[in-house]
């Protein structure tokens, strides 16, 4: 039987995700499953070049996110992209582009330190279906652990409620 690798995509980097500890516990508890590489936010060398070019940007031009780096007993991977999650909402096309991007890093790192593992993603927000629909022969798992489907005053964002039931029914 074919072990699996978790891809677990996160939405900062690992010192400020703020499920460390839930990430950390998974990983410790279902080693029988399978092994946990985390996906931090993707590096976007067109908005970081302006914005969060300090923390972003600049590490990775310094080499210090380099795919397969171990922090807590994880292996952690950081995609390059040339646009941003934010603009796959202004246009399909930048999501596309994005999304083969990040696959052929993940395809690639996953040779390299899992080549016998079949893949499981674990996708937290509404844009991701993008990556989920170009990975169809892998597990998709959509953890939903943020409420992107309201704003900060509690109104509704029916672009991101037509998004996560367009998700749903992909899943099922």
């Amino acid at each position: 039987m074919k072990r699996y690798v978790n891809f677990i995509f996160i939405s900062s980097d690992w010192l400020h995700y703020h499920r460390r500890e839930f990430t950390k516990s998974l990983s410790d508890n279902i080693i029988s499953w399978g092994d946990i590489a985390v996906v931090e936010a993707p590096v976007s060398l067109t908005v970081n070049l302006f914005i969060k070019f300090k923390s972003r940007l600049l590490p990775w031009l310094r080499g210090n996110l380099k795919p397969g780096r171990k922090a807590d007993g994880l292996m952690f991977i950081t995609p390059v992209i040339l646009f941003h999650i934010k603009l796959w909402e202004v246009s399909k096309i930048f999501g596309k582009i994005d999304c083969y991007l990040i696959n052929r890093q993940i395809m690639s790192f996953s040779r390299k330190n899992y080549p016998d593992h079949k893949l499981s993603f674990w996708f937290f927000e509404p844009e991701h279906y993008l990556l989920a629909e170009s990975n169809k022969n892998c597990k998709i798992v959509y953890d939903y652990y943020d409420d992107h489907e309201f704003n900060y005053d509690g109104s509704i964002k029916p672009d991101k409620v037509r998004k996560i039931k367009h998700w749903l029914c992909k899943l099922i």
